[in-house]
């Protein structure tokens, strides 16, 4: 924010604006200013003794069991049934396992009742009901029945996704896979159903089921007063923020364990997230990795995010004016994520603007600033801006047609021999 208050100062003793193709020229300073003030100060999370997730994916999930998996809720988080169709798949089970007097013993029949789905080699519905119906069926079929017949006993059951590698090295790619994470007896299971394969993870050698390399399962390990965190993609990733009248700060760990991601997603299909009341979000240089599903965060989960800041430590990601940049590249950023509140946007430098950058669907924006060297904006790149009026284009910058898509009806570009905003040069 304070280059936002800089840069209203420099156009304000500035007598240098844009030469503009209509009568409004030069930006005005009420429409840059709309975004709220944020003027208290906010520390960034410092580093502490937390220690990262190591090891194989596989290795780092029994971590986490070990550590967070007796207070895990048994909930069928990313499986979609309806409560006639879990009944039912209940009352079945139920009588299934009447005659069983222990967990592992109700474990082994549903298994083996699972077990006698067939593997489909043609399109199937996965949902569990339709496979319980049906009994045709591909891997997430398989696990989600075994899912919800097992929650329907109150034993912890997860499904798990990945890839099944058949190099059995551990490494994320082969075949996408999914498989579930048991709890029964005291102990945790790797289960396999789809392969009629089973390992105790306390017994069972690690390198017996490296093959199955986890990439997320659908629990939540951890929720504090701020924040919800699951596992994924190797990390533990901060999954959920929630609401709040004061600015998120990312925290460094939890429970001695450093969080390294962010990619807040609604993948609890039973969840509603609700109009999330967080208008600023800082994340701190622990961050190694953050996601996100091209404009879904904006849409769905956190539209009143208006400013959005990185440590300026961070080695990989920085903030440039309420959005968040990669800096890994030679000469210029990929931006990755633009607060979806924010009104005026200044772009940081990048060569060609294409559909990979995220100026979409941002209902708030109102003016974009394109710094010089920008060569190019591709079709589409700007999109589903309904408020944009005013876009700050370089002469030199070549726009193709349809590159600001479904804008305000009065939108136009103002075109500049030079950028009159220092901070954009480099």
């Amino acid at each position: 924010m304070k280059k936002q208050l800089r840069l209203i100062a420099t156009l304000a003793l500035s007598f240098l604006m844009f030469s503009c193709t209509s009568d409004n020229d030069g930006i005005n300073l009420d429409e840059v200013n709309n975004n709220p003030q944020h003027s208290q100060e906010i520390k960034f999370p410092e580093a502490d003794n937390s220690v990262k997730l190591s090891g194989l994916n596989s290795e780092k999930i029994n971590t986490l069991f070990t550590i967070f998996g007796s207070n895990l809720k048994n909930e069928l988080s990313k499986i979609q049934i309806t409560e006639q169709e879990y009944n039912e798949i209940k009352e079945y089970t139920d009588k299934l396992v009447a005659d069983c007097k222990t967990d592992m013993e109700r474990y082994a029949k549903i298994y083996k009742d699972v077990r006698t789905v067939k593997y489909a080699h043609s399109p199937v519905s996965n949902d569990p009901y339709s496979v319980f119906k049906n009994r045709q069926a591909v891997c997430q079929g398989y696990a989600d029945l075994l899912s919800v017949m097992l929650h329907s006993q109150n034993i912890l059951c997860f499904t798990t996704n990945g890839f099944y590698n058949p190099d059995g090295n551990g490494q994320p790619y082969g075949y996408g896979h999914a498989w579930s994470n048991v709890y029964c007896n005291g102990k945790w299971y790797v289960c396999d159903p789809t392969n009629s394969d089973t390992y105790d993870t306390e017994t069972s050698n690690i390198g017996a089921y490296k093959h199955l390399v986890s990439t997320s399962f659908d629990a939540d390990i951890y929720e504090d007063e701020n924040f919800v965190y699951n596992f994924y993609q190797g990390h533990i990733n901060v999954r959920k923020i929630k609401p709040s009248e004061m600015p998120a700060v990312v925290p460094y760990s939890i429970e001695g364990f450093t969080v390294t991601s962010i990619n807040p997603e609604a993948w609890n299909v039973n969840e509603d997230f609700g109009n999330t009341e967080i208008s600023e979000l800082y994340i701190g240089k622990n961050i190694e990795t953050i996601y996100n599903s091209d404009y879904y965060i904006s849409l769905v989960n956190y539209k009143n995010i208006s400013a959005i800041h990185v440590d300026p430590e961070h080695p990989t990601y920085l903030s440039y004016s309420n959005a968040i940049y990669e800096k890994n590249y030679v000469g210029e950023y990929m931006m990755v994520y633009v607060a979806p509140a924010t009104t005026f946007l200044e772009v940081k430098y990048i060569k060609s603007f294409d559909k990979e950058c995220k100026i979409k669907h941002l209902d708030k924006l109102e003016i974009v600033v394109f710094p010089e060297g920008t060569t190019n904006i591709d079709g589409t790149a700007i999109e589903h801006c309904p408020n944009l009026h005013k876009a700050y284009v370089p002469v030199s910058t070549n726009v193709a047609d349809g590159a600001f898509y479904e804008v305000a009806n009065d939108f136009q570009i103002i075109r500049g021999e030079y950028t009159n905003i220092p901070q954009i040069k480099e």
